[in-house]
């Protein structure tokens, strides 16, 4: 979190870390809440690509973040570490936890904090996570609701 104890853009989409995890920002509540897909990925997909918005009721509106295949981390992270990582022996546990499948994004973010570079990472990449965030909101229409004038 930022110094005015705000969620920064990187911060939120660094929490959509799954396949089956979609965020989703309620307009009447004015905040953010997760959806879980319990099936297969593919399935969610697909079930994006019919039209409907969410698995949140019609009734709620509610705009889906990016999904995790839209936002890229590791392309993002890949990025981090081959310009930001000198040392070889770190390069290599980063690319490392980025070769999983699943469960990277907590375990880089861990990593990144415990070897004391998490606030470089964000420094570096924070402005492709905003540009992602920027989009979506222009693309929803929302801007009231997240930048002032």
């Amino acid at each position: 979190m930022n110094k005015n104890n705000r969620i920064t853009p990187t911060e939120l989409l660094l929490k959509i870390d799954s396949f089956n995890k979609r965020l989703y920002y309620r307009v009447k509540e004015g905040n953010f809440s997760f959806a879980m897909w319990d099936n297969d990925p593919k399935e969610l997909e697909q079930f994006i690509k019919t039209g409907k918005s969410s698995p949140i009721p019609d009734d709620i509106e509610a705009y889906c973040l990016p999904s995790f295949t839209e936002i890229d981390h590791k392309g993002i992270m890949s990025f981090f570490v081959k310009e930001c990582i000198e040392d070889p022996g770190k390069r290599k546990e980063y690319f490392s936890i980025l070769r999983r499948k699943e469960g990277y994004v907590k375990l880089f973010v861990q990593k990144m904090k415990d070897d004391d570079e998490y606030q470089n990472f964000l420094g570096c990449v924070s402005s492709l996570y905003d540009q992602i965030f920027n989009e979506w909101v222009e693309k929803n229409k929302l801007e009231k609701y997240f930048f002032k004038k």
